[in-house]
């Protein structure tokens, strides 16, 4: 199988001008690093009395032990191995309380406990060489639905052994959160969070304004720095899901990585990607991956029923690329 990962870019503004830019605006400090398999980077006012790097590294190194379907002894892979001795704390019952919400508003659209499907496609944390039939895909479906899970005295009970959880759809956004109130707590409001793509943005750049966040075209082979769409953010969370980066190729048929946990099988619709725009990223990121599994029309219907939510949806329609805006959001977008 050949992967290629998609990962969302975002264009901001601030550092358009130059790679020296932090040069000019010293009250502004950048910090970068790795976790959950990408990529983070956080642009914040400096405060003397916080060192950001060592306390960002800090709090990614708490949530992968408990988030993180890679690290055997995370809370989340214990879970998954039915070790009867976990107990649940808050913020692992936070992101399931999410999950559950997004579960409901988006008819299971959106599921954590997907895992087996996701690993059987090869887009999990146990990914299988072998592509699966339809025999294999039924029998895994009985594993799918947040009705398999239930929580009781902070412990989480399956209704099968074989129930598993993937956060790769949520936890990244709720990372972006967790760093952005961390900043928040210690006085800074004014920057930018961005973990893999997911971000958050509060205050101003470094220029005193508004945050620029542009979105990639979603197509095979677009340059990474090429945009359709640029957003002008304030004290808002964004992102962004697609399959135009993150598929495999076999027997010449393409295999994208968001699948339908009511089908068990990769979706096939005109929808390239989806942009959610809101105040949390957890709720931008989960959302953002709901819309592409139910595609363009349904999209458009959750998004219109719930006006706490911005989306940029990125569609093709008789060999063109269009794009739909939320009506709210037209305002903020400098450049289309």
């Amino acid at each position: 199988m050949r992967f290629v990962y998609f990962t969302i870019i975002l264009y901001i503004s601030c550092f358009f001008y130059s790679c020296n830019i932090f040069n000019r605006t010293p009250s502004f400090i950048e910090v970068s690093g790795f976790i959950q398999g990408t990529t983070y980077r956080v642009v914040a006012e400096h405060k003397d009395n916080v060192n950001l790097q060592k306390s960002i590294d800090s709090i990614f190194a708490s949530f992968d032990s408990v988030f993180n379907n890679y690290v055997p002894y995370s809370l989340i892979s214990r879970v998954n191995n039915n070790d009867s001795t976990v107990v649940i704390h808050d913020d692992f019952l936070y992101l399931l309380e999410k999950s559950r919400y997004f579960y409901e508003i988006t008819d299971g659209a959106f599921d954590i406990t997907m895992a087996p499907l996701a690993n059987a496609w090869g887009f999990g944390y146990k990914n299988d060489t072998v592509l699966p039939d339809k025999q294999t895909i039924d029998s895994l479906l009985q594993f799918v639905g947040m009705e398999k899970i239930r929580i009781e005295n902070n412990k989480i009970y399956k209704q099968k052994p074989h129930v598993a959880i993937i956060g790769n759809a949520i936890a990244k956004g709720y990372s972006t959160d967790v760093i952005a109130e961390f900043l928040l707590s210690h006085a800074i409001t004014n920057f930018l969070v961005d973990v893999g793509g997911e971000m958050r943005v509060y205050g101003n750049n470094p220029q005193g304004k508004m945050w620029n966040v542009g979105i990639n075209t979603p197509l095979e082979g677009t340059a990474y720095d090429e945009y359709s769409v640029i957003v002008s953010l304030e004290n808002k969370s964004i992102a962004t899901s697609g399959n135009y980066r993150k598929f495999y190729m076999k027997d010449g048929e393409k295999y994208a990585h968001t699948i339908h946990p009511k089908t068990g099988y990769p979706v096939s619709h005109n929808l390239l990607s989806a942009s959610i725009i809101t105040d949390k990223c957890i709720d931008a990121d989960a959302l953002a991956t709901a819309c592409m599994v139910v595609g363009l029309e349904k999209a458009i219907e959750i998004i219109d029923a719930h006006p706490q939510f911005q989306a940029v949806f990125y569609y093709y329609q008789q060999d063109s690329l269009y794009t739909y805006i939320s009506k709210d959001l037209e305002q903020y977008i400098v450049h289309k």
